[in-house]
């Protein structure tokens, strides 16, 4: 637990429990016992040892040569931090996530402390991390550092996503359990997060398919059903052939296929389990607007995904066999009523019974629908509808009577199941209409036009008193006469359907009911939970639960009469554990509740949360539901009257609205693609050994044609074969280089494209960092008082230029890190200041002391480098501190560098050039020159402006000066020649 060990001054819940022999078995083959193990624990005996002085030379400097010197630089840093851990272990107690209390509740050991709560979403344990895993944990990572060196107390936890299909089908493919799957390759990720120097509180690690964790989803769906926000119902559900399972519309994409399998996704009647998140739509969409902090491209999405439309719902009459019927039709544009051609309805419409359709068509009809509901999402981008015969009578124009369609687009749980259609203002519609012969539409001319902006109603005999209003007038008026006539009235809509969250799968949380012949579906009492779920199980085939077949487990007692029940076998959609997941990182230790309602108070929401724009829809829209959900539980919502205790002891309390949304700020990182070679005939994707290089600079050619590939940058895949193995890149490069490169090339918005050029520019960069370092720490001395930077007028143009860039960097970096999170500036920022240093003369002179400035310039490079790079950081920090006897043993124990706004101000003026009194030409220059002649002729002289001016053309000697003249205030030099 480094940071909370080390630091004097900051209590912090940033810990390293890397294993430095996890890491050093990955290299030892190539290391071949270069260092020994006391050059490893003792500092000054490695840099004796082995001082680098290979690194003077940058150019010179083998890859090789350079990747085998940062493995053990990691590897030494990781075993000091562990080393530190072990020996100050009493120190870790100290911390906020108080080990003593490890068997107990945890509690805040001071409310007055700021925490900083950095999650990123946590992974599947697929077995291996990839580069997408290496580019959103350096980020946390990196965010999580720099705001330790703030003074904050930071929370940046770990756990995995464990429950699943993949998992599932994994396990059948191997012929191993689930279980035994999952717990191996969360193993092996876990190393492999260490092994990227990745600093996470494993204190508060979890894992959804620990009966710990999936207890308490299983009693927060117990308190959900308790408030009415859980039910069951017989439904037409998305069902996946390939996985047999049921999917959420959410897991459908748009062309009707899995989101996980690919299938195309059938419609199916299955009873269900739901949860009412369409209760909270408005509030869901009024309070994105409270995500100041959130891409704006993430809240559209769910903006469109809630789909609210405010309208008209319009009662057409339409007469069945029997009898008048009210058909109730939704339209967001009520000024197109008199353009309606047709009514469609959706194929679970109570219409569609042979008791309302007419008797010869009303077989054929029924099978068809039928056909039509079966394969809807087959069919999802064709307008496929049929006639039933049956016809509406307009609102508003008696007379006219409308054909009533079943149509494959309508969905049932969308308002009433029925639309209206106006061919010549809807697109879609225009295209149903045309599918299905329907004409009313064209003009007398022979045109079917499609008009759909809003516009002004022409005036025709049904509506004669609407002729001539703009769409928006006419829309209110009509809205008033159905009043009145009692016709129609003012809805609003919302596309956002309840959340189906039954699966017919064994790998996931148990759904706590049974099934009582006596009581009906019963709650499994909060004392009996978790339900387990059976672990020692053989999977023999994909698809559907074997929970089923497990009558040992399936069969027990009715937890209400005591008699025989059934427990229910279909499991909980992933995305349940999932949404309550951040809440549980904070007190994972409480075995009396999934939360104490008090910490979740004081330290939600997440300050910063990191992942994949993928999730926008499905689990964003899901975690804010669930957090918004718990607020109407009786037992989870937080209680002021316990709060207003707390709150006694805080100088700035939240607020219990700060709750009401997960996530302060989002940021979406963008996925890693790698470079693919296609042949440019048959566009099959090529492997690494069909190619030839003759200069790895340039493009290869393909060994069997001799022709040159396709190139591009796509998403990393296997089929692809542009995938890149962290595990190699860490190998080689070193982690902390890895890390620089993953920021440097790409903001994290962005696509990253991988390329080797770029991680090698950013090995060869650090590199230079230890040769600059390796010629000055010799006479490095520490600023005792930092108070003597203000006292500039002294210094020199050089050395204020120095402390221009530092102060340049700090501003920039702090910009990063709180608000851009444009890494690659910020480091392109350090390579300018470290590039400013190199050429300083006290580093190239080893005879010159180095100035204040160079000094704080050193020392502020390496903290702002070390969130990204920390292993490197602290043996270059460490180097330049050796003979400080005050130093802290870790970079992070000091603080991140303070902003000093006055040293922004560049201290230059345009020197104005005058020959014999005329102006020739102007030059920028620090204007501490216009107090040494000397120096500021030598600038003005040899500047390739006054070559024109002070050079004979003829003779090509330098024109005599006769006298200078300077004149201070005015930043102004004449030559008189």
């Amino acid at each position: 637990m480094l940071f909370s060990l080390l630091t004097h001054k900051k209590v912090n819940a940033l810990s390293i429990d890397l294993s430095a022999r996890a890491i050093s078995n990955l290299f030892t083959q190539k290391q071949n016992n270069f260092y020994s193990k006391a050059s490893i624990k003792n500092p000054s005996y490695y840099i004796k040892s082995r001082p680098l002085t290979s690194l003077a030379d940058q150019n010179s400097l083998s890859s090789t040569a350079q990747a085998f010197c940062f493995k053990d630089i990691e590897a030494k840093w990781v075993e000091r931090w562990n080393y530190s851990s072990r020996k100050n272990a009493n120190a870790i107690l100290s911390t906020h996530h108080n080990i003593q209390k490890k068997n107990s509740e945890r509690s805040l050991d001071s409310t007055k402390n700021t925490f900083f709560y950095v999650l990123s979403m946590f992974p599947y344990p697929s077995g291996d991390l990839h580069m997408g895993h290496v580019r959103v944990y350096t980020i946390s990572d990196s965010i999580a550092r720099y705001h330790h060196l703030t003074g904050k107390n930071v929370i940046h936890p770990m756990g995995w996503d464990a429950f699943g299909l993949p998992a599932e089908n994994a396990a059948i493919d191997n012929d191993v359990s689930p279980n035994e799957w999952t717990k191996k390759n969360i193993q092996t990720m876990k190393s492999q997060l260490k092994t990227m120097l990745v600093d996470v509180d494993w204190e508060r690690e979890i894992s959804t398919c620990d009966p710990e964790f999936y207890k308490w989803t299983q009693y927060i769906f117990l308190q959900l059903w308790k408030s009415g926000l859980i039910y069951q119902k017989n439904a037409s559900v998305n069902w996946d052939p390939v996985d047999m399972t049921v999917l959420a519309n959410e897991q459908v994409d748009k062309n009707g296929n899995s989101w996980r399998s690919g299938a195309k996704v059938e419609k199916k009647k299955l009873k269900q389990w739901f949860l009412k998140i369409s209760d909270f739509s408005e509030e869901l969409l009024q309070d994105l607007d409270k995500l100041e902090l959130w891409p704006e491209n993430v809240k559209q999405m769910q903006r469109n995904w809630i789909g609210k439309s405010v309208g008209v719902e319009f009662d057409f009459s339409v007469k069945t066999l029997d009898k008048n019927l009210t058909l109730s039709v939704f339209t967001s544009r009520p000024d197109t009523i008199f353009g309606v051609s047709y009514i469609a309805i959706s194929t679970e419409h109570y219409l569609v019974d042979k008791k309302y359709l007419p008797s010869d068509k009303a077989e054929s009809i029924i099978d068809f629908s039928k056909s039509l509901s079966k394969n809807s999402d087959k069919n999802i981008n064709s307008k496929i509808g049929i006639e039933t015969g049956l016809f509406a009578s307009h609102p508003l124009d008696p007379k006219k009577k409308i054909p009533v369609f079943i149509a494959n687009y309508v969905l049932a749980d969308y308002g009433s199941g029925a639309v209206m259609g106006v061919p010549a203002h809807d697109s879609r519609d225009f295209d149903f209409a045309n599918a299905n012969g329907i004409t009313d539409f064209i003009s007398d001319s022979g045109k079917s036009e499609l008009f759909c902006e809003k516009g002004v109603l022409k005036k025709i005999p049904a509506n004669d008193i609407f002729g001539g209003l703009s769409s928006d007038d006419a829309a209110k008026r009509i809205l008033e006469i159905c009043k009145i006539s009692g016709l129609g009235r003012v809805k609003t809509q919302y596309k956002l359907k309840d959340w189906l969250v039954s699966r017919q799968r064994y790998w996931g949380t148990p759904i706590p009911f049974v099934y009582c012949s006596s009581c009906g579906p019963t709650p499994v009492a909060e004392s009996d939970l978790p339900v387990k779920l059976p672990v020692d199980v053989s999977l023999s085939k994909r698809g559907g639960s074997i929970l089923n077949s497990l009558e040992k487990w399936k069969n027990t007692k009715c937890p209400s009469c005591g008699n025989h029940a059934v427990r229910e076998t279909d499991t909980m959609d992933t995305f349940v554990d999932s949404s309550w997941y951040y809440f549980r990182f904070l007190d994972n230790l409480n075995n009396k509740l999934p939360f104490d309602p008090v910490k979740i108070n004081s330290l939600m929401p997440v300050d910063i949360y990191i992942g994949g724009i993928e999730h926008s829809i499905l689990h964003l829209l899901y975690s804010r539901f669930i957090t918004k959900a718990l607020q109407t539980s009786s037992t989870l919502k937080y209680n002021s009257s316990v709060l207003n205790e707390v709150k006694k002891g805080l100088d700035n309390p939240l607020s219990i609205e700060n709750t009401v949304e997960p996530f302060k700020r989002l940021l979406t990182q963008g996925m890693v693609h790698g470079i693919t070679f296609k042949d440019p005939e048959t566009e099959r994707y090529l492997k690494p050994n069909e190619l030839e290089y003759t200069n790895e600079s340039e493009i290869p050619w393909i060994k069997s044609s001799k022709k040159k590939p396709l190139i591009s940058y796509e998403k990393m895949s296997k089929s692809k074969f542009n995938g890149v193995d962290p595990r190699s890149v860490i190998a080689e490069y070193g982690a902390d280089v890895a890390r620089l490169y993953i920021l440097f090339k790409a903001p994290p918005q962005d696509v990253l494209e991988y390329d080797t050029k770029s991680i090698v520019g950013m090995q060869r960069w650090v590199a230079k960092l230890f040769r600059i370092v390796s010629m000055v720490e010799i006479k490095f001395k520490p600023i005792k008082d930092y108070k003597i930077l203000s006292d500039r007028d002294q210094w020199t143009a050089q050395q204020k230029e120095t402390y221009l860039l530092t102060q340049k960097s700090i501003k920039l970096a702090t910009d990063v890190f709180e608000n851009s999170f444009t890494f690659n500036t910020l480091i392109a920022s350090l390579i300018t200041l470290s590039n400013n240093i190199s050429l300083l003369p006290t580093v190239t002179n080893p005879h010159l002391d180095l100035h204040i400035s160079e000094t704080y310039a050193l020392n502020s490079l390496l903290v702002m480098l070390s969130p990204i790079a920390p292993s490197v950081s602290e043996e270059l920090f460490e180097r330049l501190h050796l003979n400080n006897n005050t130093y802290l043993k870790t970079i992070f124990a000091y603080s991140w560098p303070k902003l000093d706004k006055s040293g922004l101000v560049s201290d230059k003026a345009v020197c104005v050039v005058q020959i014999n009194g005329k102006v020739k030409f102007k030059l920028e220059m620090y204007s501490v020159l216009f107090n040494n002649e000397t120096e500021l002729k030598e600038i003005v002289l040899n500047s390739e402006l006054a070559q024109r001016y002070f050079i004979d053309k003829n003779t090509g000697k330098h024109v005599p000066i006769k006298k200078t003249i300077i004149v201070s205030k005015r930043h102004l030099i004449n030559f008189i020649v």
